[in-house]
């Protein structure tokens, strides 16, 4: 893991030294090209979503603490054919 984020942090670093070297040329800001290679970088965009899946799943591990509530409320006509209820219809 840290390897991979070296491996990752070396290339930006190449990536922001081209960009310094092409942002003279283009007259960009060393900002605007920091914020292009943040939003750009498939390196980067794809660290950034493994820290927001990793985010994910660990509020997911963490809701198993949690008490959970479930309520059904269902409701409904129903016809009872015995002999109370039928002593009950013949009474009235």
């Amino acid at each position: 893991m840290i390897v991979y984020a070296c491996r990752i942090m070396s290339r930006f670093i190449a990536f922001l030294a081209a960009s310094l070297l092409i942002s003279q040329v283009q007259g960009q800001s060393l900002t605007d090209v920091v914020a292009n290679t943040l939003q750009t970088n498939p390196d980067i965009l794809a660290g950034k979503y493994n820290v927001e899946a990793a985010e994910q799943l660990r509020n997911q591990a963490r809701s198993g603490y949690f008490p959970v509530v479930d309520l059904v409320i269902a409701g409904g006509r129903e016809a009872s054919n015995n002999t109370k209820t039928r002593a009950a219809l013949v009474g009235t």
